[in-house]
């Protein structure tokens, strides 16, 4: 049974969309999802700040500090590389520690976005790839990867590392949970 059409004119015509209802099993079910997901994030916020914590050094810059956590986040990973929170650390990490690196804002802009752009061509990679030939994406032969995700972390990083200034002596300042994703 093909649904009603709704004229708009003479020369367009359209379907009716069919009315979208959840039960209140979905319902529960989506509350579920979220709660998972914040707990997902409270704990990838948590492995961010304590990793950046572990290099306060005076001596050396922001820029140089977040490197030094990301370098970290990226070993570690490596005997663990199935671990979601760790990818999204790693993801978080290493871009912000990237763009925080340059002054220019733009140029911030342009290199945080060319390495979430990175990260998307990766998890499509992965997408398409991981299906056919099991293994292949995999960074560390026997460590099997994580899903493909942590786009909303590259993407946090990008923007955490606008507010950077990566030439300032100290440790960074730790990463926050926007509003928004409560």
């Amino acid at each position: 049974m093909t649904p009603p059409e709704i004229q708009f004119g003479n020369d367009y015509s359209a379907p009716a969309l069919p009315v979208m209802v959840l039960t209140p099993a979905q319902c529960g079910a989506l509350e579920n999802v979220h709660a998972h997901s914040a707990a997902h994030d409270q704990q990838v916020l948590d492995l961010v700040n304590q990793t950046i914590a572990m290099f306060p050094h005076s001596w050396n810059s922001v820029a140089g500090n977040l490197d030094l956590a990301q370098a970290y986040m990226t070993e570690a990973r490596r005997t663990n590389g199935a671990d979601t929170v760790m990818r999204d650390a790693e993801y978080y990490l290493k871009v912000r520690a990237w763009a925080a690196d340059h002054k220019s804002q733009s140029v911030k802009f342009v290199v945080g976005g060319s390495l979430v752009g990175a990260a998307l061509v990766w998890n499509g990679l992965k997408y398409v790839i991981d299906p056919l030939a099991p293994g292949v994406t995999q960074s560390n032969k026997g460590n099997p990867n994580a899903t493909p995700g942590g786009m909303r972390w590259a993407i946090r990083g990008a923007n955490d590392a606008l507010m950077d200034w990566g030439a300032q002596m100290g440790q960074a300042r730790p990463a926050m949970l926007d509003p928004s994703d409560q």
